[in-house]
Formats: C-alpha cells, sequence, structure tokens
C-alpha cells in the first residue's frame, strides 16, 4: 500500500465514523495528515477547519506541568515546596507539594462538575473562591502514596504560577510559551471573549446532538481551561519534546515515571506514560487525553517511532471517539510506519 492510499484509508475512516473535529499526524515532526471534518457550528453550517479552535480540556494539564517547571527551571520554585509555602493557611499544607500536585498524588478532594460555583465565580477572587470549595475538605489519601486524578490539584498549580509570576495565568503563558512558540490560536476558554474560528461544543444525549451543556470554565483553570488546535499542539509538541520549552533535565522529570497508575501505565508530570503491549512486544506512548462538554480530545506521541497523533473533536462522544482514536492508531501501525520504515 502506497503512502497516499494510507492516508486514503485514514480520511475514509474518519468519514465512516462520523467525526467531527480535526485530525494531525506526523513523522519525525513533518507532517503527513491534516485535515477537518463536520460542523463548527451545525446551526449555522459552518464546517471545521484545521485551524478551528477547539476546546483541549485536560490536554492542559500537561501545558501548566511545563510552565511550572519553566519556574523551577528559573528558581522561583522547587517542586519540593510544600504548598504551605505559598498559601500559608492551606489546611495540610506542609504536607503536599508542588511535585505531588503535578504527579496527580496530591490526595485533594476535588470539587464536582456539578457544584454550584455561581458564588464563587461571581466573587472578587473567583480562583481563591474555587480553591476555598475543597481546600477544607480531608485529604483521601496520604500525599505521595498513590495516583488519583485531580482537576482542584491542577486548579492550585495555575494558582501558584500567578503568586509566583506576579502574573495572570494566562499572561504567564503568551510570555513564555504560545508566543515564543507562534501558538497563535491557542487561549483561555473565556466564554465571554470574541476568539475567530472557535468551534461550538456539542454533546450526544441518546444519539442526538445538543448543543454542549454550558460551562465556565475558570473553574478547571490550570486543570483544563485551554482552547487550541492541531496546529498550535503540534508546535507545542516539537519545542517540548525538543528541550525548547524546558531543558532536558526538567523535561526528562515530566516523561519520568512519577507515580504508578496501573501495571502498564505511570503518570509523569501532567503526561501518561504507556507500555502497550503490540504483538507480543511493548510500543511507549506519551499522551493526555481530554473530555468534557463539548469536547472529546487526546494528544499522542509514540518516542521509539517518531509518530505524533493529535485528534480534537468538538462533540462530547466517548465511545466513538475511543473508536476513532483505536482505529486510527491500528491504521497508523499496521500500514503507516512499515511503510515509512522501507523508505527510510
Amino acid at each position: 500500500m502506497s503512502l497516499s492510499n494510507v492516508l486514503k484509508t485514514i480520511d475514509q475512516t474518519l468519514q465512516d465514523f462520523d467525526y467531527s473535529g480535526a485530525v494531525l499526524i506526523s513523522s519525525k515532526w513533518k507532517i503527513l495528515f491534516k485535515k477537518s471534518y463536520g460542523y463548527s457550528n451545525q446551526e449555522l453550517n459552518v464546517q471545521n477547519k484545521t485551524d478551528s479552535v477547539f476546546r483541549i480540556a485536560s490536554i492542559t494539564k500537561q501545558i501548566t506541568a511545563a510552565a511550572i517547571l519553566i519556574l523551577v527551571e528559573q528558581d522561583l520554585i522547587s517542586l519540593t515546596d510544600p504548598i504551605s509555602k505559598y498559601i500559608e493557611d492551606y489546611p495540610n499544607g506542609e504536607q503536599i507539594t508542588v511535585h505531588h500536585l503535578l504527579a496527580n498524588s496530591s490526595g485533594i478532594e476535588g470539587f464536582s462538575l456539578d457544584s454550584d460555583f455561581h458564588d464563587a465565580l461571581k466573587s472578587e477572587s473567583p480562583t481563591k473562591s474555587l480553591i476555598s470549595m475543597f481546600s477544607s475538605l480531608p485529604l483521601r489519601f496520604k500525599p505521595g502514596t498513590q495516583f488519583e486524578y485531580s482537576i482542584s490539584g491542577y486548579l492550585l498549580l495555575g494558582y501558584l504560577i500567578e503568586l509566583v509570576s506576579k502574573m495572570n495565568y494566562i499572561d504567564f503563558l503568551r510570555k513564555t510559551i504560545f508566543e515564543p512558540l507562534e501558538m497563535k490560536n491557542s487561549d483561555f476558554d473565556d466564554y465571554r471573549k470574541v476568539i475567530p474560528n472557535r468551534a461550538q461544543g456539542y454533546d450526544l444525549v441518546n444519539g442526538v446532538i445538543q448543543n454542549a451543556w454550558f460551562v465556565d470554565m475558570r473553574i478547571a483553570g490550570g486543570g483544563g481551561a485551554l482552547l487550541s488546535t492541531v496546529e498550535d499542539l503540534h508546535r507545542w509538541n516539537h519545542a517540548l519534546y525538543s528541550q525548547r520549552v524546558i531543558g532536558k533535565p526538567y523535561f526528562d522529570l515530566m516523561i519520568s515515571p512519577q507515580i504508578k497508575i496501573i501495571d502498564s501505565t505511570d503518570y509523569g508530570y501532567g503526561i501518561f506514560l504507556e507500555k502497550e503491549d503490540s504483538k507480543g512486544m511493548l510500543r511507549r506512548k506519551y499522551y493526555h487525553t481530554g473530555g468534557g462538554p463539548g469536547v472529546r480530545s487526546v494528544n499522542s506521541i509514540y518516542p521509539d517511532e517518531e509518530i505524533e497523533i493529535i485528534l480534537l473533536s468538538n462533540v462530547n462522544d466517548n465511545k466513538r471517539f475511543s473508536k476513532v482514536e483505536e482505529t486510527i492508531e491500528r491504521i497508523v501501525f499496521e500500514n503507516l510506519v512499515p511503510l515509512l520504515n522501507k523508505e527510510n
């Protein structure tokens, strides 16, 4: 099968799944496939484009993690610092370190997305008010002893970035990451702001597409509040893995196992580290997923094969999205990678 035929197979597969969003696939950072599908606004019949701006949800965490490590690199914060150093009255703050927050091993109880955030978001300091919603709750376990996914922990990290840098979270990201990398379409998901090419989010409810449940993304903060495009995330991946965002010692920390999840998967700093069993061989996969109202996303790097797969969808349909990801991955490794290896 030729390269063009493999790419046609990928294209047809995405059409067959009625995929809505954008996809980018690269090899050794050379883009081989970049295409969009479906509608960014179904009511106005506006189609998605490759520069459509999507919620990326929890992919945000790896950008927040890198921002913290930039501050570590600048000697402005330490991974071993307890959060009580920055938030003096935080309960159990002397037990919880920056490392624990980055590794999702802090034991901090999170808030439910079904909580009532009205008063917190209308307060003078929404982030501090959001933190107060979970800070007084008992720890779920001793910090550092186990993994538990935590939006709250990464919301705290976003707040630490503000305290240490003395800049707004998104302004710090713009200055240190987005502008240097020319990620011109990446931003904070503020529903009040007019953002060109922003894709409307949809949820699939009983097989019917509906406008996504409204959520003010300030509640996610550094844990899931960013918008981006497949092209910008490609720039991000290339720079991060080329150690142009943070130096090698700090990048190595991001992709080193910090806490075990299951036998095949660990968590680094803002990155899942997985070893997939593929026909009796282990394949390394570094990735982060995202999901929620109006979004399904995954940003995957396969370091040994030097393959990158990014899928951003504006339809919250986890079952279909998982099948799309699994099928595209299979085509890439069964058909595309062997072809690329022959060419080399």
